[in-house]
């Protein structure tokens, strides 16, 4: 097998974390990533000091929920719900890869800003991102060092 190495700013892995996370929720029939996605796609800006915040949020909580229940139909449309729920619907390898990438990239920048946590990685706050990554594929999870400043 090939490997490779890359090296990433934090921003540049953040923004894989996103697309992987949305690769493989999309792959699970969970939508609301992408109608969040899709609701903030002008570049609302959703500050609350904004004058007007509460008009602008009312109008992007009202466009999600219409897109979240959009993607809701497609995703039955693709796959109805009793299908996914019997057990009989399997992920696909890359599904199953995407998630693995996902978990080790947001578990490595969560140690890397989070200088005060202890070995296993948990501190005070037990965020999801301070968990270990779990492996779900057949693959052997990829390993990331931080270069600079961790």
């Amino acid at each position: 097998m090939k490997t490779f190495r890359m090296t990433l700013s934090e921003k540049q892995m953040r923004i894989i974390k996103d697309a992987l996370e949305l690769r493989f929720r999309l792959d699970l029939c969970q939508g609301h990533e992408l109608a969040e996605i899709l609701a903030t796609m002008n570049n609302l800006d959703l500050s609350p000091d904004n004058p007007r915040h509460k008009e602008i949020f009312d109008a992007y909580i009202d466009r999600r929920d219409h897109l979240n229940a959009v993607i809701d139909s497609l995703f039955e449309i693709a796959s109805p719900r009793s299908f996914r729920m019997s057990g009989m619907r399997q992920r696909d390898s890359d599904s199953l890869i995407a998630e693995d990438i996902w978990q080790t990239i947001r578990y490595e920048l969560f140690k890397a800003t989070n200088p005060n946590s202890d070995e296993i990685g948990y501190t005070i706050n037990y965020t999801v991102d301070s968990r270990p990554p779990l492996q779900v594929s057949g693959e052997d999870l990829p390993k990331i060092e931080c270069v600079k400043r961790c």
